[in-house]
């Protein structure tokens, strides 16, 4: 009799749990500050949800990405986007990760981190690609903690206490110098931070430019830094640019503090060292 009862019971469960949808190929959801409602299923422009929160929510819970490409579109708008937290070790399959873009076009889709941090991933294996977004925060603009990787391209940084943050062992934060289509990608730097990057416990930072002569652009002179990158209880950074445009304010273009009881490797301008191609880490 209890085994006639467990089986009823694991069919009973199998049955009432919903299928999950099933992904054919490359699929784009859209999420909007103008006319989003997180009631809508996001699946066309027209009925975009509102967060990006609710529409990973629902990625999580209802499909089955099958190894395709996922992308979440924001659309343009004048009105802020409020915080991202990728959050339980979500991925796309295949070692893909689920791409969240904005427009390339400077300011043109803002997230807000105010009092907190814009885009926040945690967990292994959270893996995704940032791109077309400026970032606003209290603390920082992407953070990577506890094993997550998040990948960036076409990024507006304003104020953060750190524009880009890897921490703990395993989580790492890396620059995308070009797009899928080989076209540069813009990198800009219009606000103040305590550091730029900042790694530590063993997490890794690397932003690098190596394929073309795009650099880093640094726009209006309140823009400035007590030190662009810092490693404290270990970690790696690498930075290896071919150029810095504009000021930043009296500082060198490019200042970095070490502060580090454990390994790291790094390539400077000027400095020998690890060379990474930014373009070899991900499939765009």
């Amino acid at each position: 009799m209890r085994r006639v009862l467990a089986v009823l019971a694991i069919l009973f469960s199998t049955s009432s749990e919903a299928a999950r949808i099933e992904l054919i190929g490359p699929t784009l959801f859209y999420v909007s500050t103008v006319n989003g409602n997180d009631a809508n299923d996001g699946l066309t422009p027209l009925t975009p949800k509102l967060t990006t929160n609710a529409m990973l929510a629902t990625l999580q819970r209802d499909y089955d990405f099958k190894c395709y490409d996922v992308q979440i579109l924001h659309a343009t708008s004048v009105q802020p986007y409020a915080p991202i937290a990728v959050k339980g070790g979500f991925t796309g399959q295949c070692g893909l990760p689920v791409r969240l873009v904005g427009n390339i076009a400077r300011g043109a889709v803002v997230v807000n981190g105010l009092g907190g941090s814009a885009i926040f991933a945690e967990g292994s294996p959270t893996h995704i690609l940032v791109e077309g977004l400026t970032l606003q925060a209290t603390w920082g603009g992407l953070q990577a903690a506890s094993g997550a990787r998040i990948y960036y391209r076409d990024i507006e940084f304003l104020n953060a206490a750190y524009h880009v943050i890897s921490e703990k062992i395993g989580s790492l934060t890396f620059y995308l110098n070009t797009r899928s289509n080989g076209d540069k990608s813009n990198y800009f730097i219009t606000a103040s931070a305590i550091s730029h990057l900042y790694c530590n416990g063993g997490a890794e930072c690397i932003l690098t430019e190596t394929v073309n002569s795009n650099g880093i652009e640094f726009i209006g002179s309140g823009v400035g830094f007590t030190v662009f990158a810092q490693l404290i209880q270990g970690g790696n950074l690498t930075a290896h640019t071919n150029k810095f445009i504009g000021m930043i304010n009296n500082y060198p273009n490019l200042y970095v503090q070490w502060n580090s009881v454990g390994g790291y490797v790094s390539q400077l301008p000027g400095n020998g060292g690890f060379y990474v191609d930014a373009n070899s880490m991900i499939m765009q």
